[in-house]
This record gives structure tokens, sequence and C-alpha cells, in this order.
């Protein structure tokens, strides 16, 4: 098994905060320090080590989706002294993540996880999960800027992938229901703001099969070990 999935699956980090750790000398196999991409472990033989603590792994996963409310950061820490997610979350802080983020302005629906294979097939873009969002903007969305939705818009960091976009009928504001599989930084509020509109508000509603539905905001629920499966199949 490669040395950053096994780091992801026994401990608080990400895939992509294992491989740093291993470049920055945090890690020793059997005593002797790995700072190599990509090498390889025998997990029932060899000693892992992360900060000279031993890792070992947590069979006992678990999902959990979360509302998370405006205003609040999804890092572990803010410097800036910003409330975090992990606030309502203080039981997970020390071996969770969440799938994605959400940024500070927006809120709606996360996955919160200790399985690190999870986290990386629910962020990988190659997994192509759909992720849908319902957007408040300050002004009706033109046929023209729905259809351009559609295609793609250009972005300073490229062109988004063809959007599916649905116009909703509320009674106060203009709405529209997004749907995207790419996670660009800040992507639909760039891709609005492109085509000059002001985002209100953003809430993303589902993940996959994993919808927000009665949450509210700082609240959680557990997630089933057979909704995750078949949506890392899709």
């Amino acid at each position: 098994m490669r040395l950053q999935k096994w780091i992801a699956k026994c401990s608080h980090l990400s895939r992509r905060s294992a491989e740093q750790a291993i470049t920055d000398g945090r890690i020793s196999v059997n005593d002797t320090v790995i700072t190599i991409l990509g090498s390889q472990i025998d997990p029932d033989n060899d000693i892992v080590r992360l900060d000279n603590h031993v890792l070992s792994a947590d069979k006992d996963y678990r999902y959990i989706a979360y509302y998370k409310p405006r205003f609040k950061m999804v890092t572990k820490s803010d410097p800036e002294g910003r409330e975090t997610i992990w606030n309502d979350l203080s039981e997970f802080k020390s071996h969770y993540n969440s799938a994605g983020r959400l940024d500070f302005d927006s809120e709606g629906l996360l996955i919160i996880t200790n399985d690190g294979d999870v986290l990386n097939a629910l962020t990988h873009p190659k997994h192509n999960i759909w992720k849908t969002y319902l957007v408040r903007i300050h002004r009706p969305l033109l046929p023209k800027h729905k259809v351009q939705l559609t295609k793609g818009v250009a972005l300073d960091d490229g062109q988004t992938l063809p959007a599916i976009i649905r116009n909703c009928d509320l009674k106060k504001g203009h709405y529209v229901e997004v749907q995207i599989r790419e996670g660009k930084n800040r992507q639909i509020r760039r891709m609005f703001e492109a085509l000059a509109y002001d985002v209100l508000m953003l809430k993303r509603l589902s993940i996959g099969s994993i919808k927000l539905e009665n949450l509210t905001p700082g609240t959680w629920r557990d997630i089933d070990q057979s909704q995750i499966n078949s949506m890392q199949q899709k």
C-alpha cells in the first residue's frame, strides 16, 4: 500500500496533508525517516510513525452529514480568530476531516469522516461526483447566461465543465439551482461574477446522493455506510 494512503487512513490527515508530512520528514517506517512520495509499505508488518506516534488502522469509520452555517471556517483553526465548524463538531476534531470545503460566506452540506479513502474519493475530480447548490443572485438570470453556464464559463484558472442549471420559482429573490462535478476554488461565485451577477446566498444542498434534508445550521446526522458505498460506485 502507498505510504500516504495508509497515513490518511490512520490519522487526522487528508491524503494531501499526508504527502506533505512525508516530504517534511515527519514520517518514519520501521525507524527510518521516509521522504519519498509513493513509497510502499506492508501494513501488517511495517511500523509507521507520524511525529513519533505509531499509526494503526481505525476500522470504525464514521460518516457525518453536517450543515455548515454561514460565517464559519472549515479549517481546524483560523489565524484571524474566526469561528470554525469544529466548535460544533468538537468530538470529531482530532481524527476527522471534511470532504471538500465551503467558503466563509457559504452554507450547507459537508461530509465529515475519519475514512481517508472516502475523503479522497469525494474530493478528487476524476470521480465526477455531482454537487447541487442553491444560489441567490441579485437579478434574474438571462437565458443567454443560462446557456453559457451549461456550456462552461471561462475563468482565470481554466474553463469550467458544463453545469446543470434550473431556475427556481421562489417567492422572494432570484434563485438558481446549480449542479457541478468539479471543485475549483470559489467556483460557483466566480462563474456568476464572470457573467456580472452578485451572489447574495450560496447553499450546498447535496453531494452525490447525500442530501441536506432537514438539517439546520450547526447540526449533523450520521450517514449509512451503504449510502457512501453507493456513491463511490457511480
